[in-house]
């Protein structure tokens, strides 16, 4: 049985390796015209424990794209206990390698700790916790949130309604979440845009059966 769990195994760590960049693009009605164009880089689940060879990919990746912003979705360390230099290390050498406009903006995920808030804002990484940030372009703007990892014991962060405030009704908002799962609260608060990383695409995935499990309360349908 073994024998024929190894392809699998391999085909598996490969994949895990694997760095592709996924372009899209999204139409919104009432996105304001000044910002007809605007490009984010979306970055999620490092899962680092040290500065090794997949950095220098990244690096590679990021210096040839060119975009207004940057957000990272959480999960910058490996596991909860990852020593933390190593991740620090990694990221500074990323946020070298962006070349970007306005900024990059970050919301934690569950593996992450507020120790790393400090470092990370010392090195150009505004951490979005319950918060808003107002990214002005002439005379147009839109709202970037970030909110923290869901409450264990709900179906979101009891404060995340913390992010809204100072934030008008019918501004531009795009949410910064770790888990996909803030769909439903980004719906009621009518956010326009949610980017959003946890769940790996799916973790295990098979040929036309998809993915075997997936870290998110929606099970497959926003698996990636």
């Amino acid at each position: 049985m073994l024998i024929f769990l190894v392809p699998f195994i391999a085909y598996g760590y490969v994949e895990a390796k694997r760095i592709v960049v996924r372009k899209y693009t999204v139409y919104f009605d009432d996105l304001p015209e000044q910002f007809d164009g605007y490009s984010i880089i979306h970055l999620s689940d490092f899962h680092f424990t040290h500065c090794d060879g997949r950095v220098c990919e990244i690096e590679e990746y990021l210096k040839n794209l060119q975009a207004d912003i940057a957000v990272m979705t959480g999960d910058f360390r490996y596991k909860n206990y990852t020593k933390t230099p190593g991740v620090f290390e990694s990221m500074e050498r990323i946020m070298s390698a962006l070349r970007i406009r306005d900024g990059a903006y970050a919301c934690l995920g569950n593996k992450d700790s507020l120790k790393m808030i400090p470092p990370f804002e010392k090195m150009g990484i505004k951490v979005l916790r319950n918060a808003s940030k107002r990214i002005v372009r002439d005379r147009g703007e839109l709202y970037l949130l970030g909110v923290d990892e869901r409450n264990p014991c709900r179906e979101f962060s009891t404060d995340a309604v913390d992010s809204l405030r100072n934030v008008p009704g019918n501004a531009f908002k795009v949410l910064l979440a770790h888990t996909p799962d803030y769909i439903k609260w980004a719906r009621f608060f009518n956010i326009d845009l949610m980017l959003a990383g946890d769940t790996h695409g799916g973790q295990v995935r098979l040929p036309l059966f998809g993915p075997l499990r997936v870290k998110s309360r929606l099970s497959r349908k926003y698996c990636r």
